[in-house]
């Protein structure tokens, strides 16, 4: 019985010994379990912890509290870990700050912690760590609640040097002073190449402060902003007929801006000379829409895009007309139109119909 235990571990060392990557889904697992399978993974360099509630509050609370313990030691511990992600786990103020002191001494490149702030203000504890040498991905999404960047202007009082590539603030109720706080950053930043503030409302005013953004970044390549409550006037102070220099995709579906934007859209398009994809899912766009696109697109012999998502919008055999027309010219420069199905579909090389 003990030379079998000893086979039997020896086995599970080997197994979790190899490992690279691991995502734990948490309910009831006993911490205990848990701990032993991360010290028999020395290799691991990716680690995502997802909460998951139990039926019982007494044992979400002891869940949690032990979690949240545990965290700090599995992060020392793992001495190859790049990439560590927390999901759904509340965390309090004395504990996010334990946490924080493990990363800093820890190799860890790209931290999420996705709904896991318990106080709007504790974002305070973590922008300090912005400045960590060794982190280059940030996500703070899906906190439901306003989470203020713009607190002491701290974006710009941390980082501004260092190499920070990627930062994702989705659905965290940004407000002007945030986005004013976060375009700041993005025009002083030399390293960074992808920003997502999507499902955050972005106001007129917001949105200005972002055409100015689009046009001075030097390093910005791709812009997530999808349901973000833009429309065709506000979409106007985006992308104002000027282009991008360094934008190589754009994240706008779910914003009914309609034709009036993708015309402004299409003038956007002609002056960004490296844009390669832009998603345009669910934008009110009709067929006057897309034909001024895709007459834009046939028309610059200069673009560099290869990818439109058109998925959702009112489109009619008028579409697929044009796409006929120029089918040559976008099969031979690898464009493709993604669009929804229609009966008796013509067969169009450029286009993918789902």
């Amino acid at each position: 019985m003990k030379n079998n235990f000893i086979l039997v571990k020896y086995q599970v060392y080997n197994v979790f010994n190899k490992l690279r990557e691991l995502t734990i889904h948490i309910s009831n697992m006993p911490m205990f379990i848990l701990y032993s399978l991360i010290i028999n993974s020395q290799k691991l360099n990716s680690l995502k912890i997802i909460f998951i509630k139990s039926q019982s509050e007494q044992q979400n609370n002891i869940n949690i509290e032990n979690l949240n313990n545990i965290c700090p030691i599995m992060i020392n511990h793992l001495k190859k870990l790049n990439s560590f992600s927390l999901v759904n786990l509340p965390i309090s103020s004395n504990k996010l700050s334990s946490l924080v002191e493990s990363l800093k001494a820890s190799k860890v490149k790209k931290l999420t912690l996705s709904k896991c702030l318990t106080k709007k203000e504790d974002i305070s504890i973590i922008i300090p760590y912005f400045s960590q040498n060794t982190l280059s991905e940030i996500d703070l999404s899906n906190h439901n609640y306003h989470i203020p960047f713009a607190l002491n202007n701290s974006l710009l009082n941390y980082n501004v040097n260092n190499q920070l590539t990627s930062i994702c603030f989705n659905n965290c109720q940004l407000n002007e002073d945030d986005i004013k706080s976060i375009t700041n950053y993005i025009v002083s930043s030399t390293s960074l190449l992808v920003c997502d503030i999507g499902k955050n409302i972005l106001s007129p005013l917001a949105c200005s402060t972002f055409g100015y953004c689009i046009l001075k970044t030097t390093s910005l390549e791709t812009l997530r902003i999808n349901e973000c409550g833009i429309n065709g006037e506000s979409l106007l102070f985006i992308f104002n007929g000027k282009g991008s220099k360094p934008l190589k995709h754009v994240n706008l579906n779910g914003n009914e801006f309609g034709d009036i934007g993708l015309v402004s859209i299409s003038a956007f398009m002609k002056n960004s000379p490296l844009l390669e994809s832009i998603e345009l899912e669910k934008c009110g766009g009709t067929d006057m829409g897309f034909i001024s696109l895709a007459n834009m697109i046939q028309g610059n012999t200069n673009s560099k895009i290869k990818y439109v998502n058109f998925h959702k919008n009112n489109v009619t055999f008028a579409s697929l007309g044009i796409l006929k027309k120029f089918n040559d010219v976008f099969t031979s420069r690898k464009v493709v139109f993604a669009l929804d199905k229609m009966e008796g579909n013509i067969d169009i090389d450029c286009a993918i119909f789902t």
